[in-house]
C-alpha cells in the first residue's frame, strides 16, 4: 500500500513553494549557475547533481528555485521531485516516480514490473529527478538501477557536487 505521507511530501514539496519568500543574493547567483549547468545538454551526459550540507542551510529552497524555473521546466519536460526518508519503501518511491512521470501506478506491482515502467517513461527524453532529504546514495541506486545501470554515483557520467553555503 502506497504510503500517503510520501505523496503528500512530494506534493507539498512541488507546489508549496514560494518564491517570494526567497531573499538574498547569493541564492539567486546559485540558482543561475545550477540552471545553466543543467541545460547545458550533451544527449549523452548523464548529469548529477549533488546539493550537500547541513540541515537548515537551504538546500531544498535551492532545488525548490530551479525545479520551478521556467527555463527548467520548457528544459525537461518531464521533472520529477521525490522526498526520500531514511526508511524508504522501494515500491513506494518507483510508484511515485511513475505518476510524476505520467505513468499509472496501483500498489501491489512487483518491483519488477516497476522499475520496466519507469525505465520505460525515462527513456522517452530527458528528465529532471530530485531526490530530496536524501540520506544515503542506495535510494540512488536502487531506484535508478535499471534506467542507469553505472548505478554508483561516481560513475554516473558527469558528477558534480554542489556545496550550497547560506
Amino acid at each position: 500500500m502506497m504510503d500517503p505521507h510520501a505523496e503528500y511530501y512530494s506534493h507539498k514539496a512541488m507546489s508549496g513553494f514560494d518564491e517570494s519568500a526567497i531573499v538574498g543574493e547569493k541564492i539567486e547567483r546559485d540558482a543561475k549557475e545550477l540552471i545553466q549547468m543543467l541545460i547545458v545538454y550533451d544527449d549523452s551526459d548523464i548529469r548529477v547533481v549533488s546539493l550537500v550540507g547541513m540541515g537548515g542551510m537551504g538546500k531544498t529552497t535551492l532545488a525548490q528555485k530551479i525545479f520551478s524555473d521556467t527555463n527548467v521546466q520548457e528544459h525537461f519536460k518531464m521533472r520529477i521531485w521525490l522526498r526520500i526518508t531514511q526508511q524508504f519503501n522501494k515500491a513506494e518511491l518507483l510508484g511515485t516516480a511513475i505518476k510524476h512521470a505520467g505513468g499509472d501506478y496501483l500498489p501491489g506491482y512487483d518491483l519488477t514490473l516497476l522499475t520496466r515502467t519507469l525505465t520505460k517513461l525515462l527513456s522517452t527524453g530527458r528528465f529532471l529527478l530530485v531526490m530530496d532529504d536524501m540520506w544515503s546514495e542506495q535510494a540512488w541506486c536502487d531506484l535508478l538501477r535499471s534506467p542507469n545501470q553505472k548505478c554508483q554515483p561516481e560513475t554516473a557520467g558527469e558528477l558534480s557536487h554542489y556545496h550550497h553555503k547560506t
